[in-house]
């Protein structure tokens, strides 16, 4: 009992420390630009990765 219940605590501390450090990003709403790696880009539009026909 005292090796899962370490193991789920390890993994608690792990995943807190990965998602609280994270830098949160400001979206963009569709038709502005934003300053992106080497330059600046435009949302435009969505594009659908399935097709549900």
């Amino acid at each position: 009992m005292v090796i899962p219940l370490a193991l789920v605590c390890a993994l608690g501390l792990v995943l807190g420390y990965l998602f609280l450090n994270a830098k949160p990003e400001p979206g963009v709403p569709l038709g502005a630009s934003a300053a992106v790696p080497g330059g600046t880009a435009r949302v435009k539009g969505i594009v659908p990765l399935e097709d549900d026909g």
